[in-house]
C-alpha cells in the first residue's frame, strides 16, 4: 500500500472514530443528566433543524455532499484495491554483469530461486511473493526447512541463493528478503 493512501486511510478512520466516540459520549452524558450537556442540547435550535429540509438549498446541498462523498469513497476504494505487486524491473544500468538494460520479471526470478532451493534435501517447501513497501520493490522468499537440518548449512544455501538473486537484480532497487521457518517432523 502506498504511503499516501495509508495516511489517508488512517486519517479517515481516526476522524470517523473520534466523531462516533464524541457522539456516544454526548449521548451517554445527556442520558445521565449531566447539567452541562443537558443545557447545551437544550440550547440547540430545533426549528432550524426541522425546517432545513424545506429550504431551497437543502436538495442541492444534499446532492453535493452525496456526490463528493461518493467520489471520495470510490477513489479511496480504488486506491486500496490497486495491486502493489512488482511485475518487472529494469536491471543492468550500472551492472558489470549485464551490458545495457533489460526488463526482468521479479516473480519469475523468485520462482526459479524457489525451485532451486526446493532441490535441497533439507528444505520442505518454499513460497515467493513480490510487493512494494513504500517505494521499494521487495522479493520475499519464505523457506520451510526440516527441523533437524543443520542451521549453518541452511544459512550457507540461503546466502548463495540470495547472492544470485542480488546479481540478477543488479542495477535495480529490488530488495531480497529471505525468511526461514522450521517445519514439522514427518
Amino acid at each position: 500500500m502506498r504511503r499516501t493512501v495509508h495516511t489517508i486511510d488512517r486519517l479517515v478512520v481516526a476522524v470517523a472514530g473520534l466523531a462516533l466516540i464524541a457522539g456516544g459520549v454526548v449521548a451517554v452524558l445527556w442520558w445521565q443528566g449531566v447539567a452541562v450537556v443537558v443545557d447545551a442540547v437544550a440550547r440547540v435550535d430545533n426549528t432550524a433543524i426541522d425546517t432545513a429540509p424545506d429550504q431551497s438549498w437543502w436538495a442541492w446541498a444534499l446532492l453535493a455532499a452525496t456526490v463528493i462523498l461518493a467520489l471520495a469513497g470510490v477513489w479511496l476504494l480504488a486506491a486500496n484495491l490497486r495491486p502493489n505487486r512488482v511485475r518487472t524491473v529494469s536491471v543492468g544500468a550500472d551492472s558489470v554483469v549485464v551490458g545495457g538494460t533489460c526488463a526482468v520479471s521479479v516473480s519469475d526470478v523468485g520462482k526459479a530461486a524457489a525451485k532451486s532451493l526446493e532441490r535441497h534435501r533439507r528444505i520442505q517447501s518454499t513460497r515467493t511473493r513480490s510487493y512494494v513497501e513504500g517505494s521499494t520493490p521487495i522479493l520475499e522468499l519464505t523457506v520451510t526447512a526440516d527441523p533437524t537440518a543443520d542451521g549453518r548449512d541452511l544459512i550457507e544455501v540461503l546466502r548463495a541463493v540470495r547472492h544470485q538473486l542480488q546479481l540478477s537484480f543488479a542495477g535495480s532497487d529490488v530488495e531480497v528478503q529471505m525468511l526461514l521457518h522450521r517445519g514439522v517432523n514427518k
